[in-house]
Protein backbone atom coordinates (compact mmCIF):
# COMPACT_ATOMS: atom_id res chain seq x y z
CA UNK A 1 0.00 0.00 0.00
CA UNK A 2 1.03 3.96 -0.73
CA UNK A 3 1.81 6.07 1.78
CA UNK A 4 -0.27 9.05 1.61
CA UNK A 5 0.91 11.92 -0.03
CA UNK A 6 1.92 14.80 2.13
CA UNK A 7 -0.54 17.98 2.31
CA UNK A 8 -0.14 20.74 4.70
CA UNK A 9 -3.14 21.57 6.01
CA UNK A 10 -4.82 24.76 5.37
CA UNK A 11 -3.92 27.93 7.05
CA UNK A 12 -6.50 28.69 10.07
CA UNK A 13 -6.63 31.51 12.09
CA UNK A 14 -6.81 30.23 15.96
CA UNK A 15 -10.05 30.94 17.76
CA UNK A 16 -10.28 34.41 18.76
CA UNK A 17 -9.90 34.69 22.60
CA UNK A 18 -11.97 36.09 25.06
CA UNK A 19 -9.25 37.94 27.28
CA UNK A 20 -5.60 38.87 26.80
CA UNK A 21 -2.89 39.79 29.13
CA UNK A 22 -1.44 43.45 28.60
CA UNK A 23 1.59 41.81 27.18
CA UNK A 24 0.03 39.76 24.49
CA UNK A 25 -2.67 42.36 23.90
CA UNK A 26 0.42 44.41 22.67
CA UNK A 27 2.14 41.96 20.67
CA UNK A 28 -1.56 41.40 18.69
CA UNK A 29 -1.92 44.87 18.15
CA UNK A 30 1.75 45.73 17.76
CA UNK A 31 1.02 49.30 20.18
CA UNK A 32 3.55 49.83 23.13
CA UNK A 33 1.99 49.23 26.67
CA UNK A 34 1.89 52.94 27.07
CA UNK A 35 -0.57 53.23 24.96
CA UNK A 36 -2.43 49.95 26.06
CA UNK A 37 -2.14 51.24 29.52
CA UNK A 38 -3.41 54.60 28.52
CA UNK A 39 -6.56 53.25 26.83
CA UNK A 40 -7.03 51.09 29.59
CA UNK A 41 -7.05 54.50 32.01
CA UNK A 42 -9.56 56.10 29.49
CA UNK A 43 -11.97 53.56 29.67
CA UNK A 44 -11.65 52.47 25.60
CA UNK A 45 -10.40 49.12 26.83
CA UNK A 46 -12.28 46.71 29.17
CA UNK A 47 -10.21 44.64 31.71
CA UNK A 48 -10.84 42.41 34.89
CA UNK A 49 -8.52 41.43 37.23
CA UNK A 50 -7.64 38.04 38.20
CA UNK A 51 -5.70 38.14 41.04
CA UNK A 52 -2.79 39.89 40.30
CA UNK A 53 -3.18 39.98 36.68
CA UNK A 54 -5.51 42.53 34.60
CA UNK A 55 -6.87 41.13 31.49
CA UNK A 56 -8.23 42.92 28.72
CA UNK A 57 -11.95 41.56 27.52
CA UNK A 58 -11.68 41.22 23.87
CA UNK A 59 -15.71 40.11 23.70
CA UNK A 60 -18.80 41.68 25.61
CA UNK A 61 -20.06 38.87 28.21
CA UNK A 62 -23.55 37.39 27.23
CA UNK A 63 -22.48 38.37 23.45
CA UNK A 64 -21.41 35.91 20.45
Amino acid sequence: MLARPYRPRDKRTAPARATYSVEEFCDKTGQSKAVVLRLINDGSLRTVRLGYRRLILTKMPGRS
